[in-house]
């Protein structure tokens, strides 16, 4: 006798399990409920009404490809982003949303209040296949450690896309350890610390790639990538708007894009905006271009102001060359004895660029692909 094969349906809805938006209960127990009843081969979406869901305890999505996806809708609203039916899962407290220790997951259309999203492995690997696309992050809390996104042992073959940061109260957008194969791009990072913020501890990490993002209202760094890794790219970024003290010494830290990787290799900088007009006491952003590591080129970038413009720091064979610099006090140039076969050349205010300067500012310039938000 044959017996009818049940199937489980391509989506899991959290009410079904008992997660109820805007009640103001805690919907923690009833989401992972949800996460676990989702079958990991075929994987299956996890989808969440518009709303706001409190979570006290963090989640874990599991991994195996299953998809999270809201409702949130990104668009430009003619001088800033917004965002329309949001889904909306809220962290009570200072702990993250989500706890990710797998491999293979999406978060799509999602709002974030609080900490988002935090990846690490016990065993010191990286995480692979985390993709976040189309997400909002609204971090409030304040203090050192208070990312939207973190990761501490690495992300392989991942990608954060299409979302934004804002505000970025605590310490940054998007902070973390390792990579190989990661892409950062078509995100805004909105009023409050530092944007991006990633440490190479291995050599190994390799192809990175930080494009197309919007960075304003920041007191502290937009893009700041240190340690090593090989194959960085960073391009096609927009940087304006710094946030700074009335007095120079007090802004330290503040530039725009630091890409200071002195153990890296083939780092390449290339089609940036910075606009960073000087102050009346004639200093701006402390160093627009800080570049480290053997064979970094700062290429056909486009800045206006700034304290220093652009330096080769503990570099070997860098190159700072063909870039439209305008209103700088100093720079740009090779820090002496720190950077063996330094080129610095054809750096002027009538440099001619291959590109449109503004292809990174958000609006008709800059459009965030639609996904598919839950009904």
């Amino acid at each position: 006798m044959l017996h009818a094969q049940t199937s489980q349906p391509a989506a899991l809805n959290v009410r079904d399990f008992g997660a109820t938006p805007d009640d103001d209960k805690d919907d923690s127990i009833a989401i992972q409920a949800a996460i676990d009843a989702a079958r990991a081969k075929p994987p299956q979406t996890i989808v969440f009404p518009p709303g706001v869901f409190l979570v006290s305890q963090t989640l874990d999505p599991r991994g195996f490809g299953r998809v999270f996806r809201g409702t949130t809708t990104i668009r430009w609203d003619n001088d800033r982003y917004a965002a329309d039916s949001q889904t909306v899962l809220k962290s009570v407290g200072d702990g993250f949303v989500f706890h990710f220790i797998g491999d293979g997951v999406t978060f799509q259309n999602l709002t974030f209040d609080g900490r988002g999203i935090f990846c690490d492995r016990s065993d010191l690997s990286m995480v692979k296949n985390l993709v976040v696309d189309n997400c909002w992050f609204r971090n409030q809390l304040s203090g050192e450690h208070n990312n939207s996104i973190e990761f501490t042992t690495g992300l392989e073959n991942s990608r954060i896309t299409n979302c934004v940061f804002d505000p970025i109260s605590g310490d940054n957008g998007i902070y973390g350890y390792n990579w190989k194969n990661l892409t950062i791009a078509n995100n805004a990072f909105l009023n409050g610390n530092e944007g991006i913020h990633v440490v190479a501890h291995q050599i190994a990490s390799s192809d990175l790639l930080i494009e197309q993002n919007y960075f304003s209202g920041l007191r502290r760094m937009a893009v700041e990538v240190q340690g090593g890794g090989v194959d960085t790219v960073t391009q096609d970024n927009y940087y304006e708007n710094p946030v700074m003290s009335e007095k120079f010494e007090e802004n330290m830290s503040t530039f725009a894009y630091s890409i200071i990787s002195d153990r890296s290799r083939h780092t390449r900088v290339r089609r940036n905006t910075s606009l960073a007009p000087q102050r009346p006491d004639g200093t701006g952003v402390r160093i627009i271009f800080e570049l480290g590591g053997e064979d970094v080129v700062c290429e056909d970038n486009y800045s206006v102001g700034g304290n220093c413009v652009a330096i080769l720091n503990t570099s070997r064979n860098g190159k700072i060359l063909n870039n439209r610099f305008v209103g700088q006090k100093e720079g740009p140039s090779a820090f002496h004895g720190r950077s063996p076969g330094a080129i610095v050349k054809e750096n002027g205010s009538d440099t001619r660029l291959s590109w449109d300067v503004n292809r990174g500012k958000p609006g008709p310039n800059k459009r965030l692909p639609a996904t598919n938000p839950a009904g």
